[in-house]
């Protein structure tokens, strides 16, 4: 698969400092933002798509092993997110933190710490 190639780099200013930051295998950039928004840039576009992820701050990011991205927050969740498409929770863990997500794209396998466990 060819890659799109990016010439010129960007930057980009967000209202909420920045916790994390992954791209996906289409090239894609997500940044995880504190205040629970996932912002999604593409290599060609000019614009951020946002997705309003968690309520609260988000705590961790990384790429979903099938398709967009994973993240965990300040408010007990995990939540699959996909450019063009709403949040989709995973995992509900409340009164807990999700600090830690991790994901294999051999096995597919998912997973996350919940406040101690």
């Amino acid at each position: 698969m060819a890659r799109p190639q990016i010439t010129d780099g960007k930057s980009w200013a967000f209202d909420a400092p920045v916790v994390a930051c992954v791209f996906d295998d289409d090239g894609n950039a997500a940044f995880g933002l504190g205040d629970g928004t996932l912002r999604i840039a593409r290599p060609c576009a000019d614009d951020v798509e946002t997705i309003e992820a968690h309520q609260g701050a988000m705590l961790a990011l990384c790429t979903h092993p099938e398709a967009g991205f994973l993240s965990g927050g300040d408010d007990g969740r995990l939540v699959q997110s996909i450019a063009g498409e709403a949040p989709k929770e995973l995992l509900s863990a409340k009164g807990r933190w999700i600090e830690n997500v991790a994901a294999s794209t051999e096995t597919g396998l998912i997973a996350c710490t919940a406040g101690k466990n």
